[in-house]
């Protein structure tokens, strides 16, 4: 599994990329396009993050429109949605395309969650931890939008 931005998936890849520290700037490829050659080239799930959330197997790829634009703005969530999909590819391991998928879901669910009592970005990140905390099944179930492109 590999997740990472654009920019970071780029260089990983050979892409052309313009990454600033961890931002991505710019790539030369969109990111379904990019998740899909990352994956095939690399032989695993991949991931590319950012206002849309792209996954693909080399195959199939999703599109995941969950999240907040807070997300980008906190050090750090990167590594959590990192985490969370280690977490969901553990409880899941059958489907690791799906899996990788729902984990972008419910951590773009909860950044919604988040931000809808945020007052800015720092409340914001220690919402966001309580908002995975009670996040349920039924919740992300009625709530995750993925899209098979």
């Amino acid at each position: 599994m590999l997740r990472g931005n654009a920019g970071e998936i780029a260089t990983l890849v050979g892409a052309d990329a313009e990454v600033r520290g961890v931002e991505s700037v710019s790539t030369g490829l969109d990111a379904a396009d990019l998740a899909r050659e990352a994956a095939r080239r690399l032989g695993v799930i991949a991931s590319v993050t950012g206002v849309v959330d792209h996954v693909s197997d080399g195959e199939r790829v999703l599109a995941i429109s969950n999240g907040h634009e807070w997300l980008s703005t906190v050090t750090g969530t990167g590594c959590m949605s990192s985490a969370i999909t280690g977490c969901f590819l553990a409880a899941k391991p059958g489907d690791p395309l799906e899996s990788a998928a729902e984990a972008l879901a419910a951590f773009g669910v909860a950044a919604e969650d988040a931000a809808a009592g945020a007052a800015g970005p720092g409340t914001f990140h220690a919402l966001l931890y309580d908002a995975l905390y009670a996040l349920e099944p039924d919740t992300l179930d009625g709530r995750a939008h993925i899209e098979e492109l």
